[in-house]
């Protein structure tokens, strides 16, 4: 009976006290297969898309950072040509910066290995642990790591690439628009918004019992700390040495938050830019068949027109 309470406990708890310490629980509300069970029901003919590892070289769970006895990890593909220094593709994961991991994006990662690209998924604190701004930190970090290393792994520094889908979207995007110029070449977003004052984002924390995703990352609503929102929108950090960037987007309204203004300037500015929104497809696509192979056609597309 008292593993039962446990379970309860700990599925709705997102912290306990354990011999006085408090102790992170991990989200598991956003898998690939929690989402296909989702989304079959409107979309049957969906499929998992699985990692093709066949002929390229993977590491798991490489350290990338600490923090006392906190580490966080990567998982490395490669070409198994490494004869010269390649592009590196930094993804990450969504799951409303609460949820998800860095397994989720293996996929795509095996895919970008395939097309002669380094990739590494990494993880990073969700807000369950660390709220706003550990993610953003984390993701900072991961690019110093790389361009350290960058001798060791074969990674071209002159081509290093943030992709993000949903929530990990929005963080590649606030962290590309204010790195220092040149520090990243390209980046994609796949549905994530860039703006977090948009009522899409803004507006859903009407009832105190269930705070929005956003409000858990902050630690606060929008009402309660505006600025605080505002600094964490990339829309607010625009600049003329931007990265080039490529929106893909699910046909989701939502998921667009910001995404017109955002190309609004980079158009202005003739900063090289790409938008696809894929016709009915859910949020979530890039996960799942028949919409995973076409997305990547349009990422390797975009990235060997730019890089």
């Amino acid at each position: 009976m008292h593993s039962v309470y446990l379970i309860i406990l700990l599925s709705v708890f997102t912290h306990l006290t354990v011999n006085g310490q408090e102790v992170s629980i991990k989200d598991t509300s956003y898998t690939v297969h929690s989402t296909y069970q989702k989304l079959i029901k409107n979309h049957p003919e969906i499929q998992m898309a699985v990692a093709d590892t066949f002929g390229i070289n993977t590491v798991g769970n490489q350290v990338y950072q600490s923090y006392g006895n906190r580490s966080l990890h990567y998982d490395w593909f490669s070409p198994e040509d490494e004869q010269q220094a390649k592009p590196l593709v930094i993804l990450v994961h969504g799951g409303g910066w609460r949820s998800g991991d860095k397994s989720m994006l293996a996929p795509l990662a095996s895919q970008l290995a395939h097309s002669g690209y380094l990739a590494a998924c990494i993880e990073y604190r969700l807000s369950t642990e660390a709220i706003y701004p550990a993610a953003v930190n984390d993701i900072e970090a991961a690019i110093a790591y790389f361009y350290q290393e960058a001798a060791a792994l074969g990674v071209d520094t002159n081509r290093v690439v943030l992709l993000g889908c949903s929530a990990g979207a929005t963080l590649a995007s606030l962290v590309a628009t204010t790195a220092m110029p040149n520090t990243i070449a390209a980046l994609i977003n796949i549905d994530g918004v860039v703006d977090f004052t948009d009522p899409n984002e803004s507006g859903k924390d009407n009832n105190p019992e269930k705070p929005s995703a956003a409000a858990q990352f902050f630690g606060c609503t929008y009402t309660q700390c505006p600025s605080l929102w505002k600094e964490g929108s990339a829309i607010n950090y625009l600049h003329p040495q931007m990265p080039k960037c490529l929106f893909l987007n699910s046909s989701v309204p939502r998921f667009h938050a910001g995404r017109e203004p955002f190309l609004q300037y980079l158009n202005q500015h003739q900063i090289v830019n790409q938008v696809h929104t894929i016709h009915d497809s859910p949020h979530s696509f890039w996960l799942f068949q028949p919409w995973f192979d076409g997305s990547v056609d349009v990422m390797i597309n975009f990235l060997d027109s730019v890089l």
